[in-house]
């Protein structure tokens, strides 16, 4: 059988750049508008009129603590490599053909077995997202 090899099927890199760069700063503009939400409104105005503002310092530094990790953590993750299905797993499809046990993917795990992608028309590795499309 004949698969798309994976540059036929993704979309431009531009196009995938800017997806990228437009979900991040969607997802910053929620960071920010939290920690204005909590430390703007919660501690210095909420707190404080209900006759709690000794706790101010304390959910200050927990608060911005916590959300600085959660920032540095998205951050991390979205620059992060995904890595890619190894070309040892190509050659090994090439070589199986239509010996390889390919099963119907489903939404739990199945160890030890190939599903057939549905988005695109390639065998995949258990758990991959193998291509632009999937």
């Amino acid at each position: 059988p004949s698969w798309p090899t994976r540059a036929a099927m993704a979309p431009g890199p531009r196009a995938v750049y800017w997806a990228a760069q437009a979900t991040m700063c969607a997802s910053m503009l929620v960071f920010f508008y939290e920690c204005f939400a909590y430390n703007v409104v919660f501690l210095r105005r909420i707190l404080p009129a209900v006759g709690k503002a000794h706790l101010v310092p304390v959910f200050r530094v927990l608060f911005n603590t916590v959300w600085a990790l959660g920032l540095w953590s998205y951050h991390q993750a979205h620059w992060a490599d995904p890595g890619a299905v190894p070309q040892e797993w190509y050659d090994f499809v090439r070589r199986a053909g239509e010996a390889l046990p390919i099963v119907p993917p489903l939404s739990e795990w199945q160890p030890g077995r190939a599903t057939f992608c549905r988005k695109c028309p390639a065998p995949r590795p258990e758990r991959a997202h193998h291509c632009m499309i999937c």
